[in-house]
């Protein structure tokens, strides 16, 4: 029964705030949110306004390979915190539980490792060589000598595909807190490594010394910490997956073209303004853009450490747990962005009439406020859209397939009619636009998925 726990212990017994998973996430958030600024100022140091603009857009054409996904890590997280609602971890870390749920997960996890291996041979065939051809017609960047960090960030981002189904597993089993006290680690050696490039005089390296850190660190620790796990899941079930188009593919096309939608501004902004207007725009929206990122994963940090959880309850049908969880959890994570974009914006609004060189690297603050607001409708959709993915659902496909197609096509002509301003204007409107239907969407998802939950629990929640 959906309504077997009482309601009164239910209040009684919420989530805290700040769990183990919580911590561990949010110290990871923390780091980025410190990091980020420390990374703007050694940027605006030691790189030209030019070679910013390159460092940026380095790091948004390296993440393309996104596409070729096509929804894979998403639909996979889902569906591997179904199978452990009836899983558990072992003393030595492997997975136990039902037999049939095990099997299930072996499957997935193989069928996984060999789409990420047709990603990584897919992404060195093409990355390199595309983001070649982009760059060299892009005329105030021909004094800077690019193309050798370009081709190892690039060759290294298809290599570091094979290890990728590794991070569904582990967040999908609910092994959230580890998993981020390693990411604090991780990041923090890492981006260490890439200020140590920055400082040497090679900061067009410095992308590539950071996501090789990171790739090497992840291989010493999986092996280390969750090698039995990996052993069990990656091991070949007893019997063959079912189908790929009745198993995954259901859940998988929908998230494809979600996150494909979701994507899309986020990797075509910087590009298509540095094709526009050259490599200084691009660096002033690129920082900018790291610093609003920065307070928005840290924000979001807070809902995205319970998510196995969520999709746990989704599972076993405990609708109010799931209900008071996510409820709570929007309020924090959109108050939180909403404080940090505040504090930034009251900064920039001290410093960039105070210092001057910060305007050659920086967005003004009329553009930074458009930026904030919009990222913040931004991120409010982004948690309606977990709530729905707990479910093995993704209700709002077809909305973010829209803004997809609205900023493939307005973004890129805006950057060359209206610059940076245009398009902040643009994707303010595009996020208001599908705001009111993302609402209507969730509440209609909502009471169809949870239909045994009287509108008088959903009060009291």
């Amino acid at each position: 029964m959906v309504l077997s726990t009482p309601i009164g212990v239910l209040l009684s017994d919420r989530p805290p705030l700040l769990d183990a998973a919580t911590r561990s996430t949010a110290g990871f958030r923390l780091w980025s949110i410190i990091a980020g600024p420390l990374n703007a100022l050694l940027i605006g140091f030691c790189l030209s306004a030019s070679a910013q603009g390159l460092y940026y857009s380095f790091g948004s054409m390296a993440q393309l390979v996104i596409y070729l996904e096509l929804g894979l890590g998403f639909a996979l997280q889902q569906l591997v915190s179904h199978e452990f609602a009836h899983l558990r971890h072992g003393p030595n870390g492997e997975a136990l539980g039902d037999p049939a749920a095990l099997d299930r997960l072996r499957g997935l996890m193989r069928w996984a490792l060999k789409w990420y291996a047709a990603i990584a041979v897919t992404t060195l065939l093409l990355l390199p060589c595309g983001g070649y051809l982009f760059l060299s017609q892009i005329e105030d960047i021909h004094h800077l000598n690019w193309q050798w960090p370009w081709f190892m960030l690039s060759i290294w981002a298809g290599i570091a595909m094979i290890w990728v189904p590794c991070w569904p597993l582990l967040e999908g089993s609910d092994l959230v807190s580890p998993l981020y006290r390693f990411r604090l680690r991780q990041g923090m050696v890492s981006r260490i490594g890439s200020w140590c490039t920055l400082s040497t005089g090679q900061g067009l390296f410095a992308p590539f010394v950071e996501r090789f850190l990171l790739g090497v660190q992840a291989l010493w620790w999986l092996g280390r910490q969750h090698g039995q796990l990996l052993r069990t899941a990656f091991r070949a079930p007893s019997e063959p997956l079912q189908r790929w188009s009745a198993t995954i593919w259901p859940l998988q096309w929908r998230m494809a073209l979600s996150t494909a939608g979701g994507f899309t501004a986020f990797a075509i902004f910087i590009p298509s303004l540095l094709w526009a207007r050259g490599a200084v725009d691009a660096g002033r929206l690129g920082m900018t853009f790291a610093l609003i990122n920065a307070v928005y994963t840290v924000s979001h940090g807070l809902i995205q450490a319970r998510q196995p959880a969520l999709a746990m309850a989704a599972a076993r049908r405990e609708f109010i747990q799931l209900h008071t969880l996510f409820a709570s959890r929007f309020k924090w994570v959109m108050g939180l962005y909403s404080l940090g974009c505040c504090t930034l914006i009251a900064l920039l609004s001290i410093a960039l009439p105070t210092i001057e060189s910060l305007n050659e690297r920086l967005l003004d603050v009329h553009q930074t406020v458009l930026l904030a607001v919009a990222m913040g409708i931004r991120l409010s959709r982004d948690l309606l859209n977990l709530y729905g993915r707990s479910f093995k659902r993704e209700p709002f496909f077809q909305l973010e397939l829209i803004q997809g197609m609205l900023a493939g096509i307005i973004l890129p002509w805006l950057a060359f009619e209206g610059g940076a301003t245009g398009m902040l204007w643009a994707w303010l409107g595009i996020n208001l636009a599908l705001l009111g239907p993302n609402i209507h969407q969730f509440q209609r998802f909502r009471k169809l998925e949870t239909q045994t939950m009287t509108d008088s629990t959903l009060l009291i929640h």
